[in-house]
Parts: structure tokens; C-alpha cells; sequence
């Protein structure tokens, strides 16, 4: 009874850790004067470190071999996602300029983090291709599709200094950059790509409910939060970043570390729960 208490609360440490870590180490973000680059690599290192002690003492060994390194690899999205976060908000003025390394930093983190995604999704449907319908199986199609929308993202935005920097050369003004580098047609690109992926995700998750290796009280929240993240698409697709004062929340759904989010939450759900022996419903 013990053990089953002390696991449960380990779950609920592990959904709250990335948030709690990103808020402690958003105090050494490089992006405030005096605080070192390398000593923030340092301090997400050591989140990294501590993530994988509750992890070594939380994660179900039962699982199938690659249903467990799948979620092993999702629960390691949430250090990446740490990183992000405890950065803060890019500076996407003309200081940019000065210290191009901590955008540099930011996507080399989402990079990482769409490698981890990557493998964790591939070898969760490897893992229940054999016992998945045909409809199933076109989750592949969104996969692929999210992952090609992603790499494209993360390259565009990687460069955002270095085009901010040609853009100057030409005598043109900063704060006309924006609008010029993601224009109204690379958004719905964009919105395009979180359909998605946050299609992905929830039905990995349905995938993974039927099949018992989630619980319902996992999968009806990252339900939830993938239709948010739909209708959030769905209305950038047609209305851009123009959103009215009650629904500005759609705009924390389509920053990139969300739908990571949302993956490294299923991880946590698909570690934690004791693995039953059905083959399927």
C-alpha cells in the first residue's frame, strides 16, 4: 500500500516537475544581465539528472520493452521543455542581435526535443502495429506530416537572428521584421502543422487507453487539451495571431513546447500505471 502511495505521488511530482523547475530556473536565464550561459547549461543538466531519479522510481518495469524505452523517451521531453520554458519569452527586438546564442540555445532544445519525440512515437506504434486496425494505422500520416511541419519550423526560426541581422543591412526598420519573416502564410503553415500534431497526440493517446497502458483519469485531460489545441490551430489558420481579449490563451497552444508537453504527460501516464496482461479491447 505504501509502495502504490509513494508511486502515486511520484506521478503527480512528475506531471508538476517541468513547470516547478522552469519557474526556479527562469532566476539564472541568461536573458537577465550577470547570469552566465554555461552556469544555466549546468543547472539543466542537473534538472536532467534529478528527472531520471523519479523516473528510475516511478516508471512501470513490466512494460513491454518498447512501450517502456517509448515512454522513457517521452518523460525526457520534459527536461528539454524545461530548458525552453525557464529561458522565458524570446526578445525578438534588435538586442537579439547582441546575444544570438540564446534563440540559438531555445531551438536547439525543440530540435532535441523533436529527435526524442520521434523515436518515442516509432517505437510505440512498432510496438502495437502488428494489433492495429487499418484506420489506425494512418496515424502514421500525422506523424510524419507533424514531424515535417516541426523541421521546418525549428530551421526557420533557428535563423532568426542571422535574417533579422541581412534584413538591417538593407536599411529596412527591425520592427518590421515580424511581419515580414512569419507573414500570415508561414502561420497557417504552422497552424497546419499543430492540426497535427496535436491530432497525434490524442489519438496515441486513445491508442494506448484502448490497449489498457493508460488510465481514463490520464487520457480524458490530454484529451482536453488536444481539442483546445485544434480549435487554437483552427482559428490562427483563418484569423492569424488576432485574438480577442477573452481567448488569448489559444496563443500559449501554439508555441511549440505545447504539444511536448502534452507528449511528456503521456510518458508519465504510460510509465506510472501497473501493466495488465489484456492484448486488447
Amino acid at each position: 500500500m505504501l509502495k502504490k502511495i509513494v508511486k502515486i505521488l511520484l506521478g503527480i511530482l512528475a506531471v508538476l516537475l517541468p513547470f516547478l523547475a522552469s519557474s526556479l530556473m527562469s532566476k539564472y536565464s541568461p536573458y537577465f544581465n550577470g547570469n552566465g550561459f554555461g552556469v544555466y547549461i549546468a543547472i539543466c543538466l542537473v534538472y536532467t539528472l534529478l528527472s531520471a531519479l523519479v523516473l528510475f522510481f516511478m516508471m512501470d518495469k513490466a512494460l513491454p520493452r518498447q512501450l517502456l524505452y517509448g515512454g522513457v523517451f517521452l518523460f525526457f521531453l520534459g527536461a528539454c521543455i524545461a530548458s525552453i520554458f525557464g529561458l522565458g519569452a524570446p526578445d525578438l527586438s534588435i538586442v537579439m542581435l547582441q546575444h544570438p546564442e540564446r534563440e540559438h540555445f531555445r531551438y536547439l532544445m525543440l530540435s532535441l526535443a523533436l529527435v526524442l519525440f520521434v523515436v518515442a512515437v516509432f517505437l510505440i506504434i512498432k510496438d502495437k502495429w502488428d494489433v492495429l486496425s487499418k484506420g489506425d494505422k494512418w496515424i502514421v500520416f500525422f506523424f510524419i506530416a507533424g514531424i515535417i511541419e516541426m523541421c521546418w519550423e525549428f530551421y526557420h526560426h533557428y535563423y532568426y537572428p542571422e535574417n533579422l541581422q541581412l534584413w538591417m543591412d538593407q536599411g529596412k526598420k527591425a520592427d518590421e521584421f515580424v511581419q515580414h519573416y512569419d507573414n500570415f502564410s508561414l502561420l497557417r503553415f504552422g497552424a497546419i502543422g499543430r492540426l497535427f500534431q496535436y491530432t497525434l497526440v490524442a489519438w496515441l493517446s486513445y491508442i494506448l487507453l484502448r490497449y489498457h497502458h493508460i488510465k481514463a483519469w490520464s487520457f480524458f485531460p490530454l484529451l482536453l487539451f488536444c481539442f483546445v489545441g485544434i480549435f487554437s490551430a483552427v482559428f490562427i489558420f483563418l484569423n492569424g495571431l488576432v485574438f480577442p481579449q477573452n481567448l488569448q490563451i489559444l496563443f500559449m497552444f501554439f508555441i511549440p513546447g505545447l504539444p511536448f508537453i502534452l507528449l511528456y504527460w503521456l510518458g508519465v501516464a504510460l510509465l506510472s500505471k501497473p501493466i495488465r496482461n489484456i492484448s486488447g479491447i
